[in-house]
């Protein structure tokens, strides 16, 4: 048993880089075509333009993986802006 476990720590540790590239996964269903970029359309599937406005501050039309942290924020934020809007109406 004492052998084993330096070897489950070194697998552990060499599948640490690849569940950190696998990225988000709400990116991951953002990107329908797997291209590494959600784009405008891409996005606009499951959220609003007045979000897409948030997020794609420089206007490209596209958001990368790397960018995808801060755009998360915001979409976070649009989805409590429409469950607090939600709880008013009701």
């Amino acid at each position: 048993m004492s052998r084993m476990l330096p070897l489950a720590f070194l697998l552990a540790w060499l599948a640490l880089p690849g569940l950190v590239l696998a990225g988000d996964t709400e990116f991951g269903r953002l990107d329908r075509n797997k291209d590494g970029k959600v784009s405008k359309q891409e996005f606009m599937r499951w959220y609003p333009v007045t979000v897409w406005k948030r997020v794609d501050g420089a206007g490209k039309g596209y958001v990368t993986e790397t960018e995808w942290v801060p755009v998360r924020e915001s979409v976070a934020k649009y989805k409590r802006e429409k469950a607090r809007d939600a709880r008013v109406t009701n």
